[in-house]
């Protein structure tokens, strides 16, 4: 099968240069640029969005604390005015 190409026809050693250069450029990017990418991302998402979900995880861990801890209060104001009102006697 022969095709003609034109003045678009590459010489052999040309397109295996060419492909060769291709495949270089491509490792190079995705063993050596990408990672250095991807770990930039990876600290960017962290210093933004990971610190909104640990205030979040922090707020609903203080808020079932609080909610633990209100019984206790509600029992020692209890006994406080129980006290206050057996000493007024």
């Amino acid at each position: 099968m022969n095709i003609e190409l034109g003045p678009l026809e590459p010489e052999p050693f040309m397109l295996a240069l060419g492909l060769t250069l291709l495949f270089l450029i491509t490792w190079t990017l995705g063993h050596r640029l990408l990672p250095r990418v991807e770990r930039a991302q990876a600290e960017r998402w962290d210093a933004t969005e990971g610190r909104t979900e640990r205030a979040d995880a922090i707020r609903a861990e203080a808020e079932a604390g609080r909610m633990v801890g209100e019984p206790v209060h509600a029992v020692a104001a209890g006994r406080r005015t129980v006290d206050r009102f057996f000493r007024s006697r």
